[in-house]
């Protein structure tokens, strides 16, 4: 009969003795992924098929890392895997860099058509060569012909808006110029401009012509007007054909005050028979070619007053007085000195 003390020696020396079986779901020692992956298992994302690990398949955009025992994938396989201003290059997305006047779009470089006039050069002189937007996604060069002048009258656009100028270049060019300022004259009124500062625009000056009566009545209130004076002034010595022109300029109301304004248009003078005659006599004696000469120069001195103006700033209170004076003057009863009582200034007073 075996003791039991005996009975464990021999299950103790018989289970040092087995050798490990493979596949019975038990790890025994000397057992690895590489002897026996069916109890050992296989390492990272390996598959144990028939007692052997084996590597799983990767993606298109991926590779098996050996030493990780597992797939990764790379950053990129395609362009549309980075940034829009970004290339894919060896996996890897990479800045894209483009060179000047382009711009990326889609992970391109896209030349710009052009970035100034000299990229539109198409080496004919006829023609007038424009970058538009330059340097932008727009950018588009631009062709016009050139209306080739020999004189500003070869520029002529039929349009009053603009000044028509031929530049000298090779060829001579066309130029149309806006017309923003203030001129008289150039038969153009900017919207900016009105009849006071541009002769070219639309008076509201009420034209009187020679009707003094109209004159007096815008007078009265002074509303904007004109009139033309035509006088026949008569002395012992002359008779004088004076044209004045007259125009109520504008009323200040803050000091209640119209401001009117006179200017000789022409002044001719003929001498009496009777002055003409005693010049002729003692003791002048002058002969009729003399005395013509001597109105001649008395006509030249009063050509120089044409032109000469004044203005003169009225009281309300004194419009009555004035308007008695043009009436006067209506009459050729004319004598600047009537306006000696008033604030006046200018040649016209002189």
């Amino acid at each position: 009969m075996i003791t039991g003390i005996l009975a464990l020696s021999i299950i103790i020396l018989a289970s040092g003795c087995r050798q490990p079986v493979c596949g019975n779901q038990i790890l025994e020692e000397g057992e690895t992924s590489a002897t026996c992956c069916a109890d050992a298992g296989c390492p990272g994302s390996e598959e144990c098929i028939n007692n052997t690990c084996i590597s799983p398949e990767c993606g298109e955009c991926g590779y098996y890392d050996e030493d990780a025992h597992e797939c990764v994938d790379y950053e990129c396989c395609e362009d549309d895997d980075c940034s829009a201003d970004e290339e894919c290059s060896d996996h890897e997305c990479n800045e894209l860099l483009c060179r000047d006047c382009s711009y990326i779009d889609d992970h391109e470089c896209i030349d710009i058509e052009c970035c100034d006039d000299e990229d539109c050069d198409d080496n004919d002189d006829s023609t007038m060569d424009m970058c538009k937007f330059p340097g932008t996604k727009s950018a588009e060069c631009s062709y016009t012909e050139l209306e080739v002048c020999d004189d500003d009258s070869d520029c002529d656009d039929n349009d009053d808006s603009t000044e028509d100028i031929c530049i000298d270049g090779e060829p001579n060019e066309c130029i149309h110029f806006s017309i923003t300022d203030c001129n008289d004259d150039d038969g153009y009124c900017p919207s900016d401009c009105d009849y006071t500062e541009d002769n070219d625009c639309e008076s509201n000056v009420l034209d009187c012509g020679t009707d003094e009566d109209c004159f007096i009545d815008a007078l009265s209130n002074c509303t904007l007007a004109q009139l033309t004076l035509d006088m026949d002034v008569d002395n012992s010595t002359a008779e004088m054909d004076i044209i004045v022109l007259a125009e109520i300029l504008e009323w200040d109301d803050s000091n209640e005050i119209c401001e009117i304004a006179f200017e000789f248009d022409s002044i001719v003078l003929e001498y009496t028979d009777s002055y003409r005659n005693t010049l002729g006599d003692d003791p002048y004696n002058h002969t009729e070619d003399e005395i013509d000469d001597l109105e001649e120069d008395d006509n030249d001195d009063l050509d120089d007053k044409e032109g000469d103006a004044g203005e003169c700033d009225i009281d309300e209170s004194d419009l009555d007085d004035v308007q008695d004076i043009i009436d006067d003057w209506e009459r050729d009863d004319f004598d600047v000195e009537d306006f000696d009582s008033y604030d006046c200034s200018g040649d016209f007073f002189d």
